[in-house]
This record gives structure tokens, sequence and C-alpha cells, in this order.
């Protein structure tokens, strides 16, 4: 019998929610989350639940120590952050947390690269019910927003490793050689992970969630892509530098914020950076400090996200702008806040301490990365200097008054994760331990006067900073851009390139519809002209005419032949010109002028009937047509979209349900594909 799969341990155990409520549900969900957590922690390095699908070896159990790892702080940090939230009445949210957990779970214990693509998906579509839970207009915009780039990740994930499996054969989760796959799988795995250009999605749609929502999303999409990271592109300068650049990039951002969760969010891509560089360094080293950073990262943003979100519980207040004055009425709370921020600010005696170190020690050599890092840890300093100052401890009179410290289940939660934050940076022995490579003494002593001396000079230089300039870090209400920016300008240009084909093509429709007129307007001075020479010619020969009479022929001999040749008189023969001449012109007048007219007349209708056509089946067809199609699209989604999660969970959970029902069946010989 095989070890019980921790992802089915939430998948299967979400079923029952809705059937379960009151204290009876907090007791059921604290009990699921107990049976994960003791299950990842008994797990035996192993590989099982493995089985054919379609011609293909399916894994969905493979643990060794680095899939271990990282399982065990995601069932850690999975317990307190359900405890976090048990007071949630919404069936949904709790049955969404669920899946996600579930999905993440299958991800890092998947033992093939189908595996993993299929639970990589579910975990997006499962995460981005979160953002819905919401119901505001910003909130499901933002998660379609959120849902559209996740599938773009997820088409170019799949292409990689379809690309893979063309040139080996194999689907076995092992690091990739360079070429197209491992770009199309770094680009795949770089969405998820927050990489600089394709990470929007992650502070656009994180403050948007409700604050219970932030706390789950806050942990296992980044984390889970870090670990995909570990498995598939490790040791490659590329995404070295990639990770520092994160890390600079997101502590920048971080600080013009002042929507506190979108500040941490901003954090969550400049953490993920470190992690990245870490890995991407590569060796023993740099893959174990990255991996303790993933581990203390969860606990220390999950614990900052938590603490701020009961100040949003207690006050209602989501701006630095409008927070402060609660640390006297909420002193667990802004504890936990300054245990926290110590911790992610790499301050000694804390987890962030420790985890860093050893990415510093991995960076020694490559001294762009190194100072890159050192850049990031001294934003990350002001960033929470200014997020626990003008979030907690600000004089506030109206937060105040009406402040009272978070309701018990929270205060737990809380004070259990800044207790491992404080454990992991008093004891880390006992942490590095179960990393999945082992390190050397010098490795891991982490309190060495070199290593005091450098985090002391950063902690004091940067503090004395922003006491100074104090007024400059204030957070101010604002719309910030990031590279949305380029994306909303390119927007605007295509909108101005559009306006201005429509201009050209109106003024070119115009033109070609004025050619008729024209036509029009020259023929009728042609036909006078013609008209009067006709008029003067036929005078003229009726003229020569009535003097034919008197003007007698002009008669000649012929030479030697006695014959006599009677030829017109010049007038006659002028008149006949012009007889001749009047008949030609009435021909031209007929047959070539008004032809003529007609012709250009035609052509030009024909002009302006493709000029208009142009404008209204390809200019207007364009702009009008993406309209219609959104409408169209919005009609026939509009009977689903019922802004009821409930129906959206519906079908996410009938569905990969089924999924999970079908492996189940495979897997125990109860249905045969061959």
């Amino acid at each position: 019998m095989p070890a019980i799969l921790p992802a089915l341990i939430f998948l299967g155990g979400s079923v029952f929610i809705p059937f379960i409520k009151g204290r009876a549900r907090q007791v059921y969900l604290m009990t699921i989350a107990f049976i994960a957590l003791v299950d990842v922690f008994t797990l035996k390095i192993q590989t099982s639940w493995v089985t054919d699908f379609i011609g293909f070896k399916i894994t969905l159990l493979h643990a060794d120590r680095i899939s271990l790892f990282v399982g065990y702080i995601f069932v850690i940090i999975s317990f307190f952050a359900i405890l976090y939230t048990i007071h949630v009445e919404e069936t949904w949210h709790h049955m969404l947390t669920f899946w996600y957990i579930g999905t993440s779970l299958g991800a890092v214990f998947a033992g093939d690269l189908l595996s993993l693509y299929v639970f990589w998906e579910l975990m997006a579509v499962t995460s981005v019910g979160l953002i819905f839970l919401n119901r505001s207009d910003e909130a499901r915009q933002a998660a379609f927003r959120y849902l559209l780039m996740h599938i773009i990740g997820g088409a170019v994930f799949v292409g990689g490793i379809l690309v893979h499996f063309m040139q080996t054969g194999s689907l076995a989760i092992s690091p990739l050689a360079s070429g197209w796959a491992f770009g199309l799988v770094l680009f795949g795995i770089g969405m998820n992970a927050g990489f600089i250009l394709i990470h929007t999605w992650l502070p656009d749609s994180y403050p948007r969630a409700l604050f219970t929502g932030s706390i789950f999303m806050s942990v296992y999409t980044t984390k889970t892509a870090v670990y995909a990271i570990v498995r598939l592109v490790p040791g490659w300068d590329i995404v070295a530098y990639l990770g520092a650049i994160m890390a600079v990039f997101g502590v920048t951002m971080a600080l013009i914020q002042s929507n506190p969760r979108k500040l941490l969010s901003y954090h969550i891509i400049s953490q993920v950076g470190y992690i990245v560089a870490a890995i991407g360094l590569g060796g023993a080293l740099g893959v174990d400090g990255g991996l303790l950073h993933l581990f203390n990262n969860i606990l220390y943003k999950t614990l900052l996200f938590m603490a701020i979100g009961a100040v949003i519980y207690r006050t209602g207040k989501n701006d630095l702008t409008e927070m402060g004055g609660v640390f006297k009425k909420m002193p667990i709370t802004t504890a936990a806040a300054v245990i926290g921020a110590l911790s992610i600010s790499g301050v000694p005696l804390f987890a962030g301490f420790i985890s860093k170190s050893l990415i510093f020690t991995a960076a020694e050599g490559n001294e762009i990365i190194e100072l890159m890092l050192e850049l990031a840890a001294v934003g990350t300093f002001l960033s929470f200097l200014k997020f626990t100052y003008f979030g907690f401890f600000r004089p506030n009179k109206s937060n105040e008054a009406k402040a009272t410290e978070a309701p018990t289940h929270m205060l737990v939660a809380m004070g259990s994760i800044a207790a491992l934050c404080l454990a992991v940076g008093l004891a880390p022995q006992y942490f590095v331990r179960i990393l999945p490579f082992a390190l050397t003494v010098e490795e891991t002593s982490f309190y060495v006067l070199p290593k005091l001396l450098g985090i002391t000079q950063i902690l004091v230089v940067t503090s004395v900073l922003f006491v100074l300039a104090l007024p400059v870090f204030s957070p101010h209400k604002r719309r910030t851009y990031d590279f949305d920016w380029f994306y909303i300008q390119a927007s605007k240009g295509l909108a101005l390139a559009a306006q201005g084909v429509s201009v050209t093509n109106n003024a070119f429709e115009s033109a070609t519809g004025k050619i008729i007129p024209a036509l029009r307007v020259i023929s009728k001075p042609l036909n006078k002209l013609n008209d009067l020479m006709s008029r003067l010619l036929f005078a003229i020969f009726v003229d020569m005419w009535l003097f034919k009479p008197v003007t007698p022929p002009v008669r000649d001999a012929g030479k030697g032949s006695g014959n006599v040749t009677v030829r017109p008189h010049v007038i006659e023969t002028i008149a006949q010109i012009g007889e001749k001449t009047s008949v030609k012109v009435g021909k031209i007048d007929l047959k070539i002028i008004d032809k003529l007219i007609d012709q250009f007349a035609k052509i030009g209708g024909r002009l302006s009937n493709l000029a208009n056509s142009f404008d209204s089946k390809v200019v207007d067809g364009i702009v009008n047509g993406v309209g219609w199609l959104a409408g169209a699209i919005s009609k026939k989604i509009r009977p689903m979209q019922t802004g009821d999660v409930q129906t959206y969970g519906l079908v996410m959970i009938a569905g990969a349900f089924f999924i999970l029902v079908f492996f189940a069946l495979v897997f125990y010989g109860l249905l045969n594909l061959s």
C-alpha cells in the first residue's frame, strides 16, 4: 500500500466542507490540516503512485530531500493559515484554499513533467477563485488578467515540455540543457515566479483579493515556481542575474507604495529574486541557501500579510495614509509585524539573517550580483521601517479609538509563525540539517564577526537615512505604474494608429467622393463649347450652301484629252469640310468625351465605394468588431459569470475531482487504458 498522497488529503477533504457547518466545520478544517502535516513529516524518501497513462509513465509521489523540504513548509504554513482564517463563513473560501494547497503539494511531489503541468494549471485556476471572492469590479478585472497571464505562461510551459519530450523522449523531471525547451520552460516558470516584465499580475491581483485570500496567495504560486527552477533550470548565470534584478526592482517599487498589501506583493518579487539568484548561482550552497530562504520567506511574508490583515479587519483601513495608531490597542499583532519586518530585513537573531547569510556567501566572487543583493537589503529595511511605522506606530487617534486586538485564533497563528521566525534565527542548526545538501561548518557559521558587522552597517545606515528623509518615505495616495505603463501606452498607441488610419481613410473617401461632382462641373463647359463649335460650323456650312448657286464650279480642260474636269468651288469645299467636321465633333462628343466622363465618373464612384467599404468593413470593423466580440463573449459567459463563486468553484471542484478519481481508478487497476 503506497503512502497517502499529500495532495489527496486536501483535494479529497474539500468535498465534505459544504456539508459541515459552524464549529464542527472549524474542527474538521483543522483536522485535515493536521493530518496533512503529519503525513508529510512522516513521509520517507520514495517514488510511488506510479501508473501508465496513454503510454506515459505518471508518478504522483516522488519524495526526496528537495521535495520533502518544500513540502514541510507548505504544510506548516497551511496549518496556520487555515487557523488564521477559520472564522470565515464563506464555504467556497475554504474549498478554494484546500484546492490551492492540494494542487501546490501535487506539483511539489510530482515525479514527471506531465503531472507537474496538470497540477500547475489547476493551481492557477483555484487561486484565481480567491480573487473572485472579493466580488468587486476591480477584483473581477484583476482576476481575469491574472488568469490570462497564467494561461499564457502555462501554454509556453507545456510547449517547452513538448519540445523537451520530442528531443529526449523523456518526461522525467531533471535539469534541462540549453535550447528551445530550456527557454520556453524558463519563461513559463518565470511567469509564476514573477520575473521582471512578466510579473505585473502579482502586485495587480494580490492586493485586490480579500485579506484572508492574500494569506494563501502569498505562499504557493511563486514558491512552487521556485521549486520548479530548482528542479529544471538550476546553476545558470542568466537565472542568477534575473533573480538579482528582481530583488532590486521589487524593493524599489515597494518603497513608493501606499497600499500595504501592494508593498508586500512587490516584496514577494524581491524575496523570490534572492531565491532565484541563489539557485542560479548553483552548487550545494546556492541551492541550499535558496531553499532555506524560501522556507523563511514563507514564514515571515505570511506573518506580515497576517498582521496587516488583522489591522484591516479591525479598522477597515487599507492604505498606509490612513493607518497607524494601533500599536497600543493591538500589541500582539504589532509585535508579530515587527518580528516579521526584522526577519525579512535580515536582522541577526531572526530567520532572514540565516538564509541571507548563505546567499551572500554563495554570491562571493560575483561582485555584480553581490552588490545588487546588498542594495536590495538596504531597500528592504527601508520598506519595512515605512511599513511598521506608518502601519502601526504613527499617531492616529481615529484608529486608536476603535481598534481592538485581533481574535484569538488569529493571534495564535501569528504568534506561532513569529516563534518559528525566532527559532530559525536562534537555532539554525536544526533547520540546516534538513536541507537537501550537506554544508560545511564554515558555511553554516552564521554568528561570526564579519557577517555581523556587514549587516549591522547596512541596518544602521538605513535607519539614519529613514529618519533624516522621513517626509520622502511618507505614503501618498497615488496610482503607481509598473511595466504595465508600457502596456497602457502601447494600447493608446494602437488606438491612435487606428484613429489615424480612420482619418486618412475618411479623407481619401472624401476626396474620391468629389471626383464625380468635379467631372460633372467640367462636363458642362465642355458640352457648351462643343455645342458652340457645332453651331458655328453649321452656320458656316449653311452660309456656304446659300452661296452655292452663284458660284459656278471651276472647269479644268484636260491636257491632250479634250475632257473637262469640274471641281467644286472653294466655298463648297469649305462647306463640305465644315459639315464633316461638325459630324466628327459630334461623334467625339458622344463617343469620346461623354464616354470618358462616364468612365471617370464610374472610376470615382468605385474608388469612393471602395474607400467607404474599407472604412466600414475594415477600419470600423476592427474597432467595432473588438467591441462586438467582447460583447458576444460577455453574453455567452454572463450566464456562467453569476458573481457567485460557488458556481465557479463547483465547476472546478467537479472537474478536478473527476481527474482525481480517474487517476485513482487507473492506479488501482480498476480501469485499464491499454
